[in-house]
């Protein structure tokens, strides 16, 4: 979260950066934020004399020559580098506690969690579709706002397929929270909508008309920026009611919850008015537009305790991240993190999800004498030999 001396800047890289709701269309400059004066968000007492942070914020995504790319593709790909980033954030974090709750982080930090929220979110767009197309009806006379495409076939006969519709739109409208018990109350919804029944090969002429065109705008941002998966065979793979097994390492949005309305809506936004795009919400929400773990290593691990390593865009993750960490797990968890590009670092601890402790501050440099002779990194000493790396 920036404070309220965070200011805009032009970027001077002239990186690429997909306009909102246009695919397609490319910028050359993009405004960034630079907080002069980024505090913590808890009331706690500092033991450094510094006082400020200078750091970038999260900025819009961008990749140099190409449009964003969307959520999962983008943070995939960027999980094997294949993406140019102007900065990085390195990140450790040290979790102790009850063997089985390390077993648990483990799994986490691995990606061997089933992601619920994934199935939820391609439900979602499926129904969204359908709705689009005239497929599904609402029960009631009801005009959505965010997008009045969505019920513009008007009322339709009271069936359990348009019950179960009208209810989960209710959800869309509602934005609700993509936790476990949601996610498995949304797939209940999209089961009875009988939408898992009809298999693209069996749908009108005009209603695939209507879903490809829909599809085809929207695809980067739901199915991935390099995917030119058809709709054909995108339509029937969710039919197939295959759950994903793992997801992404460190995949924060099993953390915190997402929302449907967000993710429908896409990482770049424009599908609903009014609803926050994916990535103004990760950056809110999170602290980072790609919410998951880069080059995650586990550098050490025992029974009782480990070790992750791993990269963020910009910045760490937020600290409403860290502490429900910590209170999921019923663990204690020290997390270091440093950027050497915008020079700000940090510690904190927390114990069962409650912040004890915290250190922020910018980075220490050497003075070479030598022209050939790079700075390097020399404080603050709680700071050095507890990242992999320094960011950058």
């Amino acid at each position: 979260m920036l404070c309220k001396q965070t200011v805009t800047i032009t970027q001077m890289i002239k990186g690429h950066s997909l306009v909102p709701g246009r695919a397609g269309t490319l910028t050359g400059l993009h405004p960034m934020q630079v907080c002069l004066c980024r505090r913590p968000p808890h009331p706690v007492t500092f033991r450094r004399s510094s006082s400020t942070r200078c750091g970038f914020g999260a900025a819009p995504a961008f990749v140099c020559g190409r449009p964003v790319p969307c959520r999962h593709g983008l943070m995939e790909a960027a999980c094997e580098r294949r993406i140019p980033m102007p900065n990085w954030c390195s990140n450790r974090m040290y979790f102790s506690g009850e063997p089985a709750q390390i077993a648990e982080i483990k799994r986490l930090a691995s990606g061997a969690v089933t992601p619920l929220y994934r199935r939820a979110t391609n439900e979602g767009i499926q129904l969204f579709l359908a709705g689009s197309a005239g497929l599904l009806q609402t029960t009631e006379d009801v005009r959505f706002e965010p997008c009045p495409g969505l019920t513009a076939a008007g009322r339709g006969v009271v069936s359990p397929e348009n019950i179960a519709f009208t209810r989960w739109l209710t959800h869309l409208q509602n934005g609700v929270l993509l936790d476990e018990q949601n996610c498995l109350m949304l797939h209940e919804l999209w089961l009875q909508s009988g939408t898992g029944q009809r298999r693209w090969e069996g749908l009108p002429d005009d209603v695939r008309d209507t879903i490809t065109a829909l599809f085809t705008a929207k695809r980067g941002d739901w199915c991935g920026f390099w995917s030119n998966e058809d709709v054909s065979v995108w339509w029937n793979r969710l039919c197939d009611n295959v759950l994903p097994e793992k997801t992404m390492p460190f995949d924060l949005l099993t953390v915190l919850p997402t929302r449907l309305d967000v993710e429908v809506n896409g990482f770049n936004g424009g599908v609903l008015n009014g609803v926050l795009s994916a990535y103004h919400w990760y950056t809110e929400q999170y602290g980072v537009k790609w919410p998951c773990g880069y080059d995650l290593n586990i550098s050490s691990q025992g029974d009782n305790f480990i070790q992750v390593d791993f990269d963020t865009p910009w910045c760490q993750p937020e600290s409403d991240v860290i502490a429900e960490l910590s209170r999921r797990f019923s663990c204690t968890l020290e997390h270091w993190y440093a950027e050497q590009g915008c020079d700000f670092c940090g510690w904190q601890r927390y114990e069962s999800g409650e912040l004890v402790d915290v250190l922020w501050g910018e980075l220490e440099w050497s003075s070479p004498t030598d022209d050939d002779e790079l700075p390097e990194v020399t404080g603050p000493a709680w700071i050095v030999d507890n990242v992999a790396h320094y960011g950058g």
